[in-house]
């Protein structure tokens, strides 16, 4: 299933790039980048990307969310599940 991420920074050139090593490093497939400039400080990045392998789209926000400077936006999905589902779906290796 495609899944989408999205977040703010006010330093794209870098952040941008570091998000994507690490959805390369995942073996994520990219599906489409895009970057806004919310104002001239502020700008919104959207990945749209294909998970792959073992690693769920689950740790691929709790890496993302360790970059500083890098603000994630809320996703519906992620938000509604309780901390032990989230848990449970990141410890899961089957």
């Amino acid at each position: 299933m495609d899944e989408l991420i999205c977040f703010t920074t006010g330093n794209p050139y870098d952040l941008v790039a570091r998000a994507l090593d690490i959805l390369r490093t995942m073996g994520f497939s990219l599906l489409s980048l895009s970057v806004e400039g919310e104002d001239c400080e502020t700008y919104r990045v959207n990945i749209h990307f294909r998970p792959a392998g073992p690693l769920s789209s689950d740790t691929l926000r709790l890496r993302m969310a360790r970059i500083d400077g890098l603000e994630l936006l809320p996703s519906t999905a992620w938000q509604n599940r309780t901390l032990p589902e989230r848990t449970a779906r990141l410890c899961n290796t089957n």
